[in-house]
Order: structure tokens, then C-alpha cells, then sequence
């Protein structure tokens, strides 16, 4: 894996999904047919984005002047069991409805915060067990996907976890956790405590 830090200009954000769309640019020798091999995590300052990219491919400078690559290096993090890890992550937690609309199956966000933080442990189980964890941030982002426009509601979590299965913790850490990666959620940013 690779992690990266990237300075994006605040008016080239005009769109969240046009972020994901720019950081495709970075693996030019994928075919357009390739599973995403990125998850990122944005974080606004006074006049940029701060951006990190956990990445399975090495990224390449992207061709505009409003994506800067500041730093890039092989990142492959070492998990035992029972390690306590301290964590931040933006994830879009949200739940199906039981009954299928039509040919439509929505995600309905989760607004309560009990049932925010019971969506984390069933993300997490089996890799990992959530010994405290807050809600630090709740976001709404409006997009637009070909010529679809939409809305979710992100969640931004803290807390310590304590890994139980380093196989199965490093395959979702790997993968990201829960859906709209391609919207900066998912991506899990981790140290020792």
C-alpha cells in the first residue's frame, strides 16, 4: 500500500465526486474497467484541502495545477491482536429499507447518534472492537454523478478500537468501511496509543 499527502485548492472542489474523478488521474495505467485502488479523506484549512490517499499503486503527479502531490511512501501497517489503536473516519453510515420501492433501493442515512455507533461496530466486527468512540462531526454533501444529483449525510467518528482478528481488521481496513468511498468516506486514519 501506499499513502499519500496531496494539497487540493478549494476552487477545484466544486463537486465532491470530481475529487474522485481528478484522483482516477493518478493511476493513468489502469483500464477504465479497474476496481478503485484508492480510499481518500479530505480535511479543510484556511485556503486548501488536505487530502490523504491510502492507495494499492503507487499515485503519479496529476496534470493541474489545483491537485498538488506533496509526499508519497510505501505504507504497510503491522496490526497484532489486541492492539489499541486510536482512530478518525468520515463514513456515510446508513441502513436499506426492508421493502424494496420499485426498482429503486435507496440508502437511508442514520441520524441517530446510538444507531451511528452501532452501524461502526457491525462495520467493524470481527476485525475489531470499538472501546469508546464519539461523534465528532456531521456533514450534509450534495453531488453530482453523471447527470445525477444527490445528497448524504457523513458522519466524522473518533475513538480507540481494539484489533481482535488482524486478518479480517486489515482486509476492511484495506477496503475502507462502509459505502460512498468514492465521496471521501471510509478511509480509517489509525496510530498506537
Amino acid at each position: 500500500m501506499y499513502l499519500s499527502k496531496w494539497q487540493v485548492e478549494k476552487r477545484a472542489v466544486k463537486n465532491i465526486y470530481d475529487v474522485h474523478r481528478r484522483l482516477w488521474q493518478a493511476f493513468p495505467n489502469l483500464g477504465k474497467k479497474a476496481t478503485r485502488p484508492f480510499l481518500f479523506y479530505m480535511s479543510e484549512k484556511l485556503k486548501f484541502y488536505e487530502l490523504l490517499m491510502q492507495s494499492s499503486y503507487c499515485p503519479q503527479l496529476i496534470k493541474n495545477a489545483d491537485f498538488n502531490l506533496l509526499a508519497s511512501k510505501v505504507f504497510n501497517p503491522q496490526f497484532e491482536s489486541q492492539q489499541h489503536l486510536s482512530f478518525l473516519l468520515c463514513a456515510n453510515p446508513v441502513k436499506r429499507p426492508k421493502q424494496i420501492i420499485k426498482k429503486y433501493n435507496p440508502r437511508i442515512p442514520l441520524l441517530n447518534e446510538d444507531e451511528r455507533i452501532q452501524w461502526l461496530q457491525r462495520q467493524l466486527s470481527g476485525g475489531a472492537i470499538l472501546e469508546e468512540v464519539q461523534i465528532e462531526a456531521q456533514n450534509v454533501l450534495s453531488f453530482q454523478k453523471k447527470q445525477y444529483m444527490g445528497t448524504l449525510v457523513t458522519a466524522t467518528y473518533s475513538g480507540v478500537l481494539q484489533v481482535d482478528n488482524v486478518h479480517q481488521f486489515i482486509e476492511k481496513y484495506q477496503n475502507g468501511i462502509g459505502p460512498a468511498k468514492g465521496f471521501g468516506c471510509g478511509m480509517m486514519l489509525i496510530r498506537k496509543v
